[in-house]
């Protein structure tokens, strides 16, 4: 089985970070915690990222908007990626989430998808907190290939979405 296609027609969106609530933090403390490293504005409505470094949080009172505040970069793409970003900014240092794969405590949520069921569960207290991402773009998708390393899990959501693998190469 085959596909072939321009890579302009790939559409690829973020996965957004879920995470439950059992984590003894109170949301005015992972604020503080987040102030070392984001500028922290909040905003009266769903906030979809509309670039690299920057992040969307639903808490129970609302949305808020993460910028980053420094970025040192990597010397691979892949230390690039918002997904990375946040992992070594907020998932490992204040939330003990080592292993995305493997740690019940957080779940997935494909961009394409509407966000007010999960709202509702931060709402009910079910869920800690929402972060949105930014996209991943095909660029950065053939950098990390080029280097030979592979995306962190659940980076992206392609479409369409196919029954196998997907792989993507310039045949130029």
């Amino acid at each position: 089985m085959a596909m072939i296609m321009h890579g302009e027609n790939l559409r690829i969106s973020p996965f957004h970070r879920v995470l439950a609530n059992n984590f003894d933090l109170s949301d005015e403390e992972l604020i503080l915690r987040l102030k070392a490293d984001y500028e922290i504005t909040k905003c009266g409505e769903c906030f979809l990222p509309h670039g690299k470094r920057s992040f969307g949080m639903r808490l129970k009172d609302g949305w808020y908007i993460l910028k980053l505040r420094e970025f040192s970069g990597g010397k691979n793409a892949r230390s690039h990626l918002d997904s990375v970003i946040l992992t070594e900014t907020i998932l490992e240092p204040v939330f003990g989430i080592e292993d995305q794969k493997t740690d019940p405590r957080i779940s997935f949520v494909a961009g394409t998808l509407d966000l007010d069921s999960v709202e509702k569960t931060i709402d009910s207290g079910k869920n800690k907190v929402l972060f949105t991402l930014y996209h991943v773009d095909a660029a950065e998708l053939y950098a990390i290939s080029d280097e030979g390393s592979t995306m962190p899990p659940k980076t992206t959501f392609i479409e369409p979405k196919l029954r196998s693998g997907l792989t993507i190469m310039n045949l130029k």
